[in-house]
């Protein structure tokens, strides 16, 4: 017989491994509540962290941007110093020019004095003396001066001025030799010169064209073979004699060799020019300092005049306001020091700087009486 075993009970092994299983439940539930705990709090800190580090760009941004307005206030006030400087610098242009201004009447003041003692013609100096002064416009007293003043150019591009004079050969216009060295040339090696009339000249308005007569060469300007064949003598008069090709000109000036110390004189001329305009018609003022010096470079007699003058008056007339007559021819052959040119109808040079109260010169009347002369041309002086 074999022994008998007591059989094991069945409930008490799956009690034992209910047991279990709910151990390992808990357990990880346990391990899973800790990982919810550590997540959380990992959360937690990473917001923490992030709202420190809005906070840091938040200041940092506030700082650059303080920094940018600081910039900026500087750069503002840099501006507004130098408007005021510009401001301070104007004014005190202003008040040089206004001092100038004031020196001059006094000047007047002081030649009228000394006019009225020499010759009682007081009223008569008052009124021309006045006429400087004012500005007043030259029409009147000029007849026809606007429509006997002409610019030259070529292609809507002015580069000087000229003028129509009387001769007992006709009216020719009269300008400055080194205003042609700008102007273009035909295949015949002829200068192509546009003629422009009226008081401002679009670019398209030039209608008519000129041919040169005869020049008497600028020291300034270029002597070439041309020049030694044409026969002239040493004076450089810086003259030119031109002649419209087509049509004519409805007025023209008279000229004169009466020239006292004192004139007061009227400078005629394109002038000046701006974006719509190529040449604009303008007026400048002065009078003669000096009429007795001769001019190494031009070789000739030379006529001082105290007054400003722009660069396009070049080749335009300068007029007595006494005679109402031409006395000299605008040069402004500008150099460094902004001293220019102005050639006497009588071939005396005239010698014009920009600046306010400075010396000009040119050739007056009796060297282009000379210069006519050579040319077989009777001026009408």
């Amino acid at each position: 017989m074999f022994p008998t075993f007591p059989r094991p009970r069945a409930h008490s092994c799956w009690h034992r491994y209910s047991a279990t299983t709910v151990g390992i439940q808990h357990s990880v539930a346990d391990a899973a509540a800790t990982l919810r705990l550590a997540v959380a709090t990992a959360s937690l800190h990473l917001a923490v962290a992030a709202a420190s580090l809005r906070v840091a760009l938040a200041a940092a941004s506030l700082d650059l941007t303080v920094t940018a307005a600081a910039a900026i206030v500087e750069r503002q006030l840099a501006i507004v110093e130098r408007q005021i400087e510009r401001q301070l610098a104007f004014v005190e242009r202003q008040l040089e020019r206004q001092l100038a201004i004031v020196e001059r009447q006094l000047a007047i003041v002081e030649r009228l004095a000394a006019a009225a003692a020499a010759n009682g013609s007081l009223m008569h100096i008052i009124q021309r003396y006045a006429l400087l002064e004012q500005r007043v416009d030259p029409a009147p007293l000029i007849a026809g001066w606007n429509r006997a003043v002409v610019a030259l150019g070529l292609q809507g591009r002015r580069f000087g001025s000229a003028f129509a004079l009387h001769t007992c050969s006709g009216v020719r216009l009269i300008t400055s030799h080194h205003v042609l060295l700008d102007c273009g040339w035909d295949a015949d090696s002829r200068p192509l010169i546009d003629v422009g009339v009226g008081a401002s000249i679009t670019y398209n308005s030039w209608p008519h064209r000129a041919e040169v007569l005869a020049h008497s060469p600028s020291p300034a300007g270029r002597r070439d073979a041309a020049d030694h064949r044409a026969g002239y003598p040493k004076p450089f008069l810086d003259l030119a004699m031109l002649e419209l090709v087509h049509g004519s000109l409805p007025s023209a000036l008279e000229a004169g060799n009466d020239v006292q110390v004192g004139d007061q004189v009227v400078i005629l001329g394109y002038g000046t020019q701006n974006y719509k305009h190529a040449a604009v018609q303008n007026t400048m003022y002065g009078s003669v300092a000096c009429i007795e010096r001769v001019d190494e470079k031009h070789g000739c007699r030379v006529i001082d005049i105290q007054g400003d003058i722009l660069d396009g008056h070049s080749g335009g007339p300068i007029v007595s306001l006494r005679t109402r007559k031409v006395i000299a021819i605008s040069v402004a052959s500008h150099s460094v020091s902004q001293t220019g040119f102005v050639v006497g109808i009588d071939g005396l040079t005239c010698r014009v700087s920009n600046a306010v109260g400075g010396l000009h010169f040119g050739v007056p009347v009796t060297e282009l009486a000379t210069f006519f002369t050579a040319l077989r041309f009777s001026p009408s002086f």
